[in-house]
């Protein structure tokens, strides 16, 4: 049984495995598909330009034998941060194997990404526009989403300043 199947059985082990939901991630494979056929219509696994373009193909003796395995992954590679060498481990191939996966894929799950208009803003500009586009309800749902991470992340790191203080001995 391959990995996304076998996490599919349980939703919360999807969840932390790839860090999305079954139904987010069935709705991602279309556009993944596209750009991995795209991608390596034009590239191969360690990224050399290909001379002629090639109809993508998926040969059955691959550790990663289908667009949904791909798609597991690289979400799970991304949201799990391990070693290249564990995660090859997990999917059963060599490291070398992994390294050229994560890079290829990474590259191939952006493009997606950016399709469905889903990428990150990088800077204040970027976020505002991104910010006009959403209806105003959405939009304070997110402001207020926003703001309680925000607050987390201060008492967060309110508190481990308080450890480091106390562990200096000047409090």
């Amino acid at each position: 049984m391959l990995k996304y199947q076998s996490w599919q059985t349980k939703q919360g082990r999807f969840l932390s495995m790839t860090g999305i939901t079954v139904e987010e991630f069935n709705n991602l494979v279309p556009h993944f598909v596209e750009a991995h056929d795209d991608y390596f219509s034009k590239y191969s696994l360690d990224g050399k330009a290909r001379k002629v373009r090639v109809k993508a193909t998926i040969y059955s003796n691959s550790p990663l034998p289908c667009h949904e395995e791909r798609l597991a992954f690289i979400l799970s590679y991304l949201k799990n941060n391990p070693t290249q060498e564990y995660h090859a481990d997990l999917f059963d191939m060599e490291q070398r194997h992994c390294n050229l996966f994560v890079h290829s894929l990474h590259k191939i799950l952006d493009s997606a990404m950016e399709t469905l208009k889903f990428t990150p803003a990088t800077n204040q500009l970027e976020l505002d526009e991104k910010l006009e586009e959403l209806p105003e309800e959405k939009k304070n749902s997110y402001m207020m989403e926003l703001k309680e991470k925000c607050q987390d992340l201060l008492i967060m790191k309110h508190k481990k300043k308080n450890i480091v203080v106390k562990r200096n001995g000047t409090q």
